[in-house]
């Protein structure tokens, strides 16, 4: 399973993940090394400030990197939340920022990016603790760590590019880089855990207002919001004339708080370094309630999602009120890890290679512990990349299907996480994967305006009718993933 876990998208966006129960961030936000990558160096905190108006900053919050960006010359911001890449390699930072260009009054905002890039070296000795504790929170899972942390300090400048062509020289940047190995785990089965993530987001009412978006970071009880507003008085070159602010704060109130209507008050600096503040109200009347499963080859995860719309307004610092359309939803979420499924067994299934394919003409299950480990073709929605080289699709069996137009094959209620390619048989016969019709992970409607990823694969496409086709079906990266495998065909869908 490869993880894309959005919190801001057209529609609502839930994301339960395989490796822990984390809350909602960006689908672009990377997951760090964490405590079992070995004694790889990696990025804790760096941070610029140049004076008030230019300021740079990235943390490790859990296993998502956040920060902000207020850089005035371009109008460039980019609100705690934001999506980020970051990499340390070699004693080089480079960060790469995903916000906005502030646009003239009655334009809509661009969004862009910014890339620093800075060498680095030690500041400080290598501090190290040692620790027991129970890490993931399992009951079955005590481990001892060494933790490594080095201060850093810039040597010379940092350097920055803005993909409208601007660049800039900025100093005066910190951080800190660790490292963390294991000693000891305990048996890693058997493990129960329980969790609660919850998430919202706004646009305004009206577009064209002052008010570009409102972002809620809530993957923690301790939300973090962050507004940007916006007057251009003069040209966007001369900042001098221009009014706006970006305005962030972090609050313990929960969803279920603000059901009878509360009021924040968020602490912000305006475009010349100067401070300024704003109220937002917010009232959540969450009300649909959708029970939600995921299954792997190793664990179980069951949660109850109650989502529902937020409404509220912001005040800004002149006293203007933008009305905002927000969506917000919290779950409950109870995991069990007990190991794989069955044993593999002596038998390998009648299909497990193309030229031994079975026919599908509706729903079919088939046992896979007997497969082969590899695919016999590869399947373009799992290819290996540098942070999971073993991406890649397991235990496959073969099936074949005459085209009729639009065709859908599900793996719904299979107990493992699973994936499918589809292939046609070229001039020379050999099999070719069809565009766009294979997957991984399936992003499954659970109530109006929210979708749940599944770990069961379903594609759709539009099959030549008449024509054969070939559909790989089976496990993804996990040795262990393998068992029953339910396989269904579905013509004519939507």
């Amino acid at each position: 399973m490869v993880l894309s876990r959005a919190l801001r998208a057209a529609a609502a966006t839930l994301t339960l993940t395989a490796a822990g129960l984390v809350g909602p961030v960006t689908s672009a936000a990377p997951v760090a090394p964490g405590p079992a990558s070995g004694g790889e160096p990696y990025l804790e905190s760096f941070r610029c400030s140049a004076d008030p108006a230019h300021n740079i900053g990235v943390f490790l919050n859990g296993d998502t990197y956040r920060g902000n960006v207020n850089w005035v010359p371009e109008h460039f911001v980019a609100p705690t939340g934001a999506p980020w890449e970051v990499e340390y390699v070699d004693g080089q930072v480079r960060l790469v920022a995903q916000g906005q260009y502030l646009p003239l009054p009655g334009q809509p905002f661009l969004r862009g990016t910014m890339t620093l890039t800075a060498q680095v070296t030690e500041l400080h000795p290598t501090v190290t603790r040692t620790g027991t504790g129970t890490g993931s929170g399992a009951s079955n899972d005590q481990e001892m760590h060494l933790t490594v942390a080095r201060a850093l300090e810039v040597v010379g400048t940092a350097h920055l590019e803005f993909d409208n062509g601007s660049t800039a020289e900025v100093s005066g940047c910190t951080g800190s880089v660790v490292s963390r190995t294991m000693d000891r785990q305990s048996d890693p089965k058997a493990q129960v855990r329980s969790a609660s993530t919850s998430g919202a987001w706004c646009n305004p009412v009206e577009q064209g207002t002052r008010v570009d978006e409102v972002w809620i970071d809530t993957a923690t009880e301790e939300w973090g919001l962050a507004l940007s507003t916006y007057d251009d008085a003069g040209t966007p070159d001369d900042f001098d004339d221009d009014t706006g602010a970006f305005y962030s704060s972090v609050t313990t109130v929960t969803l279920e708080q603000i059901e009878d209507g509360t009021s924040l008050e968020l602490a912000g600096t305006d475009l010349q370094g100067d401070p300024v503040d704003a109220t937002i109200t917010l009232a959540w009347s969450g009300a649909t309630v959708s029970p939600a499963v995921l299954w792997s080859g190793t664990w179980t995860q069951r949660s109850t999602v109650t989502s529902g719309p937020l409404t509220g307004d912001i005040t800004d610092a002149d006293g203007r009120v933008t009305a905002l359309d927000c969506f917000a939803y919290s779950a409950d979420h109870h995991r069990v890890a007990a190991g794989g499924g069955s044993p593999p067994t002596a038998r390998a299934p009648i299909n497990d290679a193309p030229e031994a394919a079975v026919t599908l003409t509706d729903t079919t299950t088939v046992q896979t512990s007997g497969s082969a480990l590899e695919a016999e073709q590869a399947n373009p929605c799992t290819e290996p990349w540098e942070e999971q080289p073993d991406y890649r699709a397991t235990h496959t069996v073969w099936f074949t299907v005459t085209g009729d137009g639009r065709t859908t094959i599900d793996t719904a209620d299979t107990r493992f996480d699973t994936a499918i390619s589809v292939h046609a048989v070229d001039d020379t016969g050999s099999l070719v994967p069809v565009d766009g019709a294979c997957n991984d992970d399936w992003w499954r409607p659970l109530s109006p305006g929210l979708v749940t990823l599944t770990l069961q694969a379903r594609t759709t496409f539009d099959a030549v009718p008449g024509t054969s086709y070939y559909v790989q079906v089976g496990g993804v990266s996990s040795d262990e993933n393998y068992g029953v495998l339910r396989v269904a065909l579905i013509s004519g869908s939507t």
